[in-house]
């Protein structure tokens, strides 16, 4: 098993090696992209649900204040 995951003389990663880090970095990325994703829909809904919108005079207003 030692010998699919090595590093070359060069420092280079195994072909094995390189495509389990691959794979797990894409995982990572969609990860946060999907949770990223499904958390701005809830604050999103909160938002609307709480009315939050009518609070501010104006678009600009919004932008500044921070809740």
């Amino acid at each position: 098993m030692k010998l699919y995951f090595f590093c070359s003389e060069f420092g280079n990663l195994s072909p094995e090696l390189n495509a389990a880090c691959q794979a797990g970095f894409t995982g990572m990325f969609v990860g946060a992209c999907y949770g990223g994703v499904i958390n701005s829909k809830t604050a999103y809904t909160n938002f609307m649900e709480r009315n939050d919108a009518t609070v501010f005079k104006s678009h600009l207003e919004a932008k500044v204040c921070k809740l």
